[in-house]
């Protein structure tokens, strides 16, 4: 089955019906420094190992942000 992307009038519905006014506003939460850098994952492993497979009871995902080169030298001149 083809991917027939959504139509700008979809998306305003969509939007309307969860109350935001644009896409943007859907990530308003999130702070600066995550929208603005790189973010890296990490995975790692949690808990005690089982004896019979050897692998762990679970897993977890941190996330590492890599700031972009603006907000690091705003961050530093702050620091200053």
């Amino acid at each position: 089955m083809p991917f027939i992307p959504h139509t700008e009038p979809d998306i305003a519905a969509m939007l309307a019906s969860i109350g935001a006014p644009n896409i943007d506003a859907l990530f308003d939460e999130i702070p600066a420094a995550l929208r603005s850098g790189k973010v890296l994952s990490a995975v790692y492993r949690v808990g005690a190992y089982r004896a019979a497979t050897g692998t762990p009871h679970g897993y977890a995902l941190r996330l590492l942000v890599e700031p972009s080169r603006a907000v690091a030298a705003q961050t530093m001149a702050l620091a200053n």
